[in-house]
């Protein structure tokens, strides 16, 4: 299984890549790691460790790695991500039992 990587991923929208805040209902503090896979500006999507000031870009992770978030809204899958490169992040797709692909 998956390593647990980020806290909570946040996939709609901008996020204000400072300070505590809450995603998804789930709140962040400083130290937890966050995914911001949405951003407008695609070089801004990436895992940020939360700050009370700006966030701090997390080490770049080799493509294919798959990683889990632990809290929060998983969007199509069991919280399960897979970083392709480039800056974007995509949840694996999940086959349900019973079905191939």
């Amino acid at each position: 299984m998956p390593d647990t990587l980020v806290k909570v991923a946040a996939v709609e929208g901008n996020l204000v890549l400072s300070g505590l805040q809450s995603i998804d209902g789930i709140g962040v503090l400083a130290g937890d790691k966050v995914l911001a896979a949405s951003q407008t500006t695609q070089a801004q999507n990436r895992i940020y460790a939360v700050a009370a000031g700006a966030w701090v870009k997390d080490a770049d992770l080799p493509v294919g790695t798959i990683f889990r978030q632990a809290q929060g809204r998983p969007r199509y899958t069991k919280g399960f991500w897979r970083y392709v490169g480039a800056q974007e992040y995509r949840n694996p797709l999940t086959r349900k039992k019973g079905r191939s692909k």
